[in-house]
């Protein structure tokens, strides 16, 4: 009885989108990690979480409103949440509701900048394809 009544909550969790509040506490979690562990065992920690079995066609509206809630809680986040822990927050919560996710990173070598963002099915969830076309991307580091 208990884990049917798990799996129907975890089911309602999975289709909807983190709330900002959510989202706010990710991305501090997410800040934390990367400064007291490093980004390789950030990735590592992020790669191994419990997540959901990847669904085929993943809801549009559950990836945009997810998309826009980081954004948001990046934007009240003190100091300032870049584009790694915005992504990383990012991955985390579609990938906890069974989006195929992956984590991207280029950098732009004549002015020595970096840039991360998050793919889903080879498209750009936060970001603009202008943008990205200017960097030499590296491999996946998150799949």
């Amino acid at each position: 009885m208990r884990s049917a009544h798990v799996a129907k909550s975890w089911g309602h969790i999975a289709s909807k989108a983190p709330s900002i509040v959510q989202c706010f506490f990710t991305l501090t979690a997410v800040w934390i990690a990367l400064r007291s562990l490093g980004l390789g065992r950030t990735l590592s920690f992020l790669r191994h979480r419990n997540v959901q079995p990847v669904k085929a066609g993943a809801s549009t509206d559950l990836i945009s409103a997810t998309s826009h809630n980081i954004a948001v809680a990046a934007a009240y986040f003190p100091g300032r949440a870049r584009c790694l822990e915005q992504s990383l927050g990012l991955y985390y919560h579609l990938r906890v509701r069974g989006v195929d996710a992956k984590v991207r990173i280029g950098i732009q070598p004549y002015r020595m900048s970096g840039h991360a963002w998050v793919e889903v099915d080879g498209t750009p969830v936060n970001e603009y394809g202008e943008i990205i076309r200017k960097l030499s991307v590296f491999p996946i580091l998150l799949p």
